[in-house]
């Protein structure tokens, strides 16, 4: 049968389950299926370089939504000299 697991295991598994999901996103668009660079080394480079990628889309993603929101309102804003109710 399944035995029953700690709390601190279930947290565990959780926040090793949401980093293999990162993970998995990043070999998807990262292209790291394939090492070219050699050794130890060559594998941290690589694991670096893909989280700074990583980094800097999502920098992009909310630099590009920062700016859309300041944007967008002055974009629909209506254009014109004001309209006076009382019309003067």
């Amino acid at each position: 049968g399944r035995r029953k697991r700690s709390r601190w295991e279930r947290m565990w598994r959780r926040r090793r389950n949401a980093v293999e999901a990162v993970i998995s996103a990043m070999k998807r668009s990262n292209r790291l299926d394939r090492n070219y660079l050699l050794g130890r080394e060559g594998d941290r480079i690589n694991a670096i370089l893909a989280a700074c990628g990583y980094n800097l889309r999502k920098l992009l993603r909310e630099l590009v939504a920062l700016i859309l929101r300041l944007i967008l309102p002055k974009l629909s804003a209506p254009s014109g000299p004001p309209q006076h109710a009382r019309g003067y």
